[in-house]
Parts: C-alpha cells; structure tokens; sequence
C-alpha cells in the first residue's frame, strides 16, 4: 500500500522551481518508502534483532549524508562548504 502510494507520488510529484529547473521530489520519497519497506521486512522474516542497532546506524549516516549531497546539489549558494577542500574552493573561486 505505502510502496504503491509512493509510485503515485513518483509520477506526479515534480514542481518547478524558479530557474525552471525540475525537481523530482517523488523519486527520493519512493526510493525511501522502498528501502524502509524492505528493511522492516528483512527484520520481521529473518528476526535479525541482533543487528538491528547497526542497521539503525547505517540507515541514519546513509540518509543524514543523501539529504546533504541533495540540499547542496540544488541549493549549493546558500550551504556553506561541509570540508576544508570544499571550503578553499569555495571562497577562492
């Protein structure tokens, strides 16, 4: 049900921004909504309670890094640089 109402959102859910430029806010949703599914399933089939603290884990630095490189994929003018190298290129540009 959520992985179908997540298709939905998939085809539908582009906006246009102001540079014309699209953004297809359905395709990280779907691909979320997909992963959670799976991993609540190999959890609940496989009772993998043991490892579910570094799935935890995982989940959170894989997400915190996806939602970063995405903000400064789009909006790189108003995110500061997250590194030195970012940071030299950055400013001497």
């Amino acid at each position: 049900m959520i992985c179908y109402m997540s298709f939905i959102i998939l085809l539908t859910g582009t906006m246009e921004l102001n540079n014309g430029m699209k953004t297809y806010f359905g395709i990280w949703i779907f691909v979320t909504v997909l992963f959670l599914s799976i991993l609540i399933f190999l959890v609940r089939v496989f009772n993998v309670f043991s490892m579910l603290f570094w799935m935890a884990k995982i989940l959170n630095e894989g997400l915190t890094l996806l939602s970063i490189t995405v903000l400064r994929f789009y909006f790189h003018k108003f995110i500061p640089p997250l590194c030195i190298h970012d940071f030299l290129s950055y400013y001497n540009s």
